[in-house]
């Protein structure tokens, strides 16, 4: 965001990706302490590996995105970032 001034496009492209790491905070730190307050009941030990792969989707799904960028395409993410682009 430092250099939203001098290009639209990176502009463009950090805001979606700040937006979707930021919803995936939000959802992976629910399912984390929702994993945790089951493992109470034993049945939380089941979530665990599911949690784990859940953790790991956001930094290939944002590695996926640098990489088209690099390309030169544009990537876009989920519909519900496509705000980010009114806000430039």
């Amino acid at each position: 965001m430092v250099y939203r001034d001098r290009s639209a496009r990176v502009a463009f492209h950090a805001l979606q990706s700040l937006w979707y790491q930021l919803a995936w905070l939000v959802i992976v730190t629910v399912g984390w302490t929702v994993a945790g307050i089951l493992t109470a009941v034993l049945i939380g030990f089941l979530l665990f590996p599911v949690m784990l792969l859940l953790t790991m989707v956001p930094f290939v799904h944002a590695a996926y995105a640098a990489y088209k960028v690099s390309q030169g395409t544009d990537y876009r993410y989920l519909q519900l970032f496509e705000s980010s682009k009114s806000t430039l």
